[in-house]
C-alpha cells in the first residue's frame, strides 16, 4: 500500500507534464493570435492613415479649400469607425458657418440638433466667440432622417480644425451605440486632420507670402488697379485705384466703386459680360473730376482654364488727352501763321502776273517788298519748326568760339532802337564790370535768345520800358531782360518754354510762341539755364545764364569745335 502512491504518481506524471504543456501551448497560441490581431489591426489603421494621407494629397493638390479637405476625412471614416453620423463645421467669412452632416445609420432629427448643437458649443468655447447671430446653413445626406426615431447621441467625439494656430471648424463623429471611440482609435483620426491641416497651413503661408510680394507690385503701379472674385468681391484694389476714384476709406466695396462711377460706367454689367464672353472689354473716356481714364476690364483664370474673377484696370489718360488737344491747337495755329503770308504771297504774286502793266514804279517796289516780307515770315517760321524738330531729337548743335558777350548785348539793343523810340519807351543795357569780355559760346545763337526776349519784352510792353542787364553770380553770366508791362500769373510761368503750351491771359498775341522753346534749346545746349520771374501788373524779367569756361578748358573747347569744323568740311587735321 506505501508503495502504491509512489508508482500511481511514477505512472501519471507524463500525462500531468502532457497536460501542462498542452495548456501552455494553447494559452500562447491564444496570445499569438491576439498578437497577430493586434498587429493586423494596427497594419489596417496605418494602411487607411496612409491611404487617407495620399487621397488628401492627391485630391486637394494646391487646393486651400478646407470644406473639401473635410468632405475628404468625413467621407472616408467608414472605412476604420462604426459610427451613425459623420459631420463637419466650418468658419466661413461674413459670419456664416456651415454645417454638414452624413447620415450613415437612420437617425431622427433630434439626433441631428443635438450634434449641431455640441458642436457649436465646442466651436463657441475653443474659438471664444458668440455665434448667437451668425448665419448657420445646415446640409443633410445619406440615409433617410426618420422624425419618430427617438435614439439619443450615445456616444460622441470631436476633432478640431487648426490651420495657422487659428480653430476654423470642427470634424464629428457620432453613434447611438454606447462605449464607442476609444482614445487610440481617436489619434489615427487625430493624426490625419493634424496632417492635413499642416498642409494646408504650409502651403497658405506660401500663397500669402506670394500674395504679399503680388499686393505689393499692384500697390506700386501707376496705374489703378482692382481685382474681384466670382461673387465681383472686390479682392485687391490698389492706391491708385482709390485715388483715380476718390475713394479715401481703408476698406473699399464694390458698392464704393460702383457708387462712384454712377452714370458713368455700370461697372458690375461690364464684368458680367467680360466673365461671359471671355474676352477684354475696354471703356474709353471715362471722365471723374478733372480726370480722363480708360477702363480696361479682364477675366482672370487659372491653369485649367477656370473663371477665378476679374481685374479691372484704371489708366489715366489724362495727359495724353490734355497733350492731344494742345497738339490740334499747335497745328491749327501753324495752319493760321502759314496761311496769312501764303495769302499775301499769292495775291501779290496775281497781282504783278495780270497787272504789271499798270504798276508803276512805287506800286511794283511795294509789291515787290510785300513779297520779300512774306517770304521772310514764313522762312522765320520754318527755321523755327525746324530748330524745335533738331531740340526736341537732340541734334541741335551750337559752335562755341571766343565772343565778346558786351558786343553781343549792344548789338542786340541797337537793333531794337527804332522800334522803342517808335513806341515812345526806353531800353538801357547795362553790363556789370565783373563779366569777363571773352566767353566760349555760339554769338548767333545767344544774338537769337536776346532777340526772341526782347521782341517779346517791347511786345507786352505799352508804357515804361526795356532794361537789359549782365551780371556774374556763381562762376556764371547771367543775363536778364526786363519789362514794365502787364506781368503774369505766377502758375502761367512753367508754361512758358513749353512747345504747346500757349497762355490763355492778354499776353496771348499773334506768332507762334516758339521762341522760347528754342531759346531754352539754345541756352541749354551752351550748358546754362533760363527761366522767369513775374507778378500780375509788375512786369516780368527773363533770365538766362552761361557757364564762366575755365582757361584750361577753354583751349579744350577750341580744339574740340576745331575738330568738328574740319570733320563737317570732309579735312583731317
Amino acid at each position: 500500500m506505501e508503495l502504491f502512491f509512489p508508482i500511481l504518481l511514477i505512472s501519471w506524471l507524463p500525462i500531468l507534464v502532457l497536460s501542462v504543456f498542452v495548456l501552455f501551448a494553447i494559452r500562447h497560441a491564444r496570445l499569438t493570435q491576439r498578437s497577430l490581431i493586434r498587429r493586423d489591426i494596427e497594419l489596417n489603421r496605418k494602411m487607411y492613415e496612409l491611404a487617407i494621407l495620399k487621397e488628401v494629397g492627391e485630391r486637394i493638390g494646391y487646393s486651400l479649400d478646407v470644406a473639401k479637405i473635410t468632405d475628404i476625412i468625413t467621407g472616408s471614416l467608414r472605412q476604420l469607425f462604426t459610427y451613425s453620423t459623420s459631420a463637419s463645421m466650418l468658419l466661413i467669412e461674413e459670419k456664416r458657418i456651415v454645417f454638414k452632416c452624413d447620415v450613415e445609420q437612420s437617425v431622427g432629427r433630434g439626433f441631428v440638433s443635438d450634434v449641431r448643437g455640441r458642436m457649436l458649443a465646442a466651436l463657441s468655447a475653443l474659438t471664444e466667440t458668440n455665434f448667437a447671430r451668425w448665419k448657420i446653413e445646415e446640409i443633410v445626406a445619406g440615409a433617410i432622417v426618420d422624425d419618430d426615431n427617438k435614439m439619443p447621441v450615445a456616444s460622441f467625439f470631436n476633432i478640431p480644425l487648426v490651420i495657422n494656430k487659428k480653430v476654423v471648424g470642427l470634424i464629428n463623429i457620432s453613434s447611438t451605440e454606447a462605449g464607442l471611440y476609444k482614445e487610440e482609435e481617436m489619434t489615427i483620426l487625430y493624426r490625419i486632420t493634424q496632417q492635413a491641416s499642416d498642409a494646408v497651413s504650409k502651403l497658405q503661408i506660401v500663397l500669402e507670402t506670394e500674395k504679399g510680394k503680388v499686393v505689393s507690385l499692384i500697390a506700386s503701379m501707376a496705374d489703378g488697379v482692382m481685382m474681384t472674385d466670382e461673387d465681383t468681391r472686390i479682392a485687391v484694389i490698389n492706391p491708385a485705384a482709390k485715388e483715380m476714384l476718390g475713394l479715401a476709406k481703408e476698406n473699399v466695396s464694390i458698392f464704393d466703386v460702383i457708387g462712384c462711377l454712377a452714370g458713368k460706367l455700370d461697372l458690375r454689367a461690364k464684368i458680367e459680360e467680360s466673365t461671359r464672353l471671355q474676352k477684354l472689354l475696354i471703356h474709353e473716356d471715362l471722365y471723374i473730376d478733372d480726370k480722363a481714364l480708360q477702363v480696361l476690364i479682364s477675366p482672370v483664370k487659372d491653369g485649367e482654364g477656370r473663371t477665378l474673377g476679374s481685374v479691372v484696370l484704371f489708366h489715366d489718360i489724362t495727359n495724353e488727352k490734355r497733350l492731344e488737344r494742345l497738339r490740334q491747337d499747335f497745328t491749327a495755329m501753324m495752319v493760321h501763321e502759314l496761311r496769312a503770308p501764303l495769302t499775301a504771297l499769292r495775291g501779290t504774286s496775281d497781282t504783278i502776273i495780270h497787272h504789271l502793266a499798270e504798276l508803276n514804279g512805287k506800286k511794283l517796289e511795294a509789291s515787290v517788298k510785300l513779297l520779300y516780307d512774306s517770304s521772310s515770315q514764313m522762312l522765320s517760321l520754318v527755321n523755327d519748326l525746324l530748330d524745335v524738330a533738331k531740340i526736341e531729337a537732340g541734334k541741335f548743335e551750337v559752335i562755341r568760339e571766343a565772343a565778346d558777350i558786351h558786343g553781343v548785348v549792344e548789338e542786340a539793343a541797337d537793333t531794337f532802337r527804332s522800334v522803342v523810340l517808335e513806341k515812345g519807351l526806353t531800353l538801357q543795357a547795362e553790363v556789370n564790370e565783373s563779366v569777363p569780355r571773352q566767353l566760349y559760346f555760339d554769338r548767333l545763337r545767344i544774338f537769337q535768345v536776346l532777340n526772341n526776349l526782347l521782341s517779346n519784352a517791347l511786345k507786352f510792353t505799352t508804357v515804361g520800358g526795356v532794361r537789359i542787364g549782365v551780371t556774374v553770380e556763381n562762376d556764371e553770366v547771367v543775363v536778364s531782360v526786363s519789362d514794365t508791362g502787364e506781368g503774369m500769373a505766377p502758375e502761367d510761368l512753367p508754361s512758358l518754354f513749353s512747345k504747346f503750351k500757349q497762355l490763355a491771359s492778354s499776353r496771348r498775341t499773334l506768332g507762334t510762341g516758339l521762341g522760347l522753346v528754342i531759346s531754352k534749346g539754345i541756352v541749354e545746349s551752351h550748358g546754362g539755364r533760363i527761366w522767369a520771374q513775374s507778378a500780375v501788373g509788375q512786369g516780368s524779367t527773363f533770365y538766362f545764364s552761361l557757364p564762366i569756361v575755365a582757361p584750361v578748358l577753354q583751349s579744350k573747347v577750341a580744339a574740340e569745335k576745331a575738330t568738328s569744323r574740319f570733320t563737317r568740311e570732309g579735312k583731317s587735321l
